[in-house]
């Protein structure tokens, strides 16, 4: 924990409007940095955009473990398909 980490969100084609939606409802941009990782940031986040004129999602289930440490992932890309 107190790591850095930042979820991306992507498409395998140009992706119009990304934005997350927080476990808390809130919406954010297609990039969501956590500055220092806590249990507190747990959670399902999905991302919502357009590819093609068509509306897609993928959602994470984001779980943190007391256990991270520096050799743990710090970026992580969620593709919209």
């Amino acid at each position: 924990m107190g790591q850095e980490l930042t979820l991306l969100c992507l498409g395998n084609e140009p992706v119009t409007g990304a934005v997350w939606m927080t476990p808390d409802g809130m919406r954010a941009s297609s990039n969501i940095t956590f500055a220092r990782l806590s249990t507190s940031n747990a959670g399902v986040y999905t991302c919502h955009g357009t590819i093609q004129e068509q509306i897609v999602s993928s959602v994470i289930d984001l779980r943190i473990s007391s256990k991270l440490t520096d050799k743990y992932l710090r970026m992580l890309v969620i593709y919209l398909c």
